[in-house]
């Protein structure tokens, strides 16, 4: 389902079989959910960094929420270029998240029967982690559309440097 006034989205996993600290994870998307990404939050994350708590309804650049928003918002100008490439590229990093996320919990539990205080530390350090590369990621494909954007207004563009500009 696409809501183009979707701010954010949340899905809340409860996992009895985990250690209590690890049991609610929250599955996080900024922007419209259909063209971003779901990021895991262990319940002992407590802090964002900084970009997740700036912003207001006025675009700015220091904001995590301006970052994915504008990132859908560029894409619309010419969606099956651009939303296809996105989306190709959320799906890739969504898989790694996937991945990294198991393995993340069989070290957590380990980690918990050694000393519970460190695992809570780094499930809190895994989901700032994610946070943060997701937030690369945004950028880094919202720098690529800008750029073939503002590239082919000019003479001589040709679709080849479009996929010159996309690879990431």
């Amino acid at each position: 389902m696409r809501v183009d006034r979707q701010i954010e989205s949340h899905i809340i996993q409860l996992r009895p079989n985990m250690p209590i600290p690890f049991q609610g994870v929250i599955w996080q998307s900024y922007g419209i959910l259909s063209e971003s990404i779901l990021i895991p939050l262990y319940a002992g994350l407590h802090g964002f960094p900084a970009a997740y708590k700036t912003g207001t309804d006025e675009y700015s650049d220091d904001s995590g929420y301006w970052q994915f928003r504008s990132l859908t918002t560029l894409a619309t100008t010419h969606p099956i270029k651009y939303l296809s490439f996105i989306n190709n590229n959320w799906q890739r990093a969504q898989h790694k998240i996937y991945q990294t996320f198991a393995n993340t919990d069989k070290r957590l539990i380990s980690r918990y029967q050694q000393d519970p205080t460190v695992a809570v530390k780094a499930s809190a350090d895994y989901s700032t982690r994610q946070l943060n590369q997701m937030l690369m990621l945004a950028k880094k494909m919202r720098y690529r559309i800008m750029t073939d954007l503002t590239q082919s207004t000019e003479n001589g563009y040709l679709s080849s440097t479009y996929m010159n500009i996309i690879s990431i």
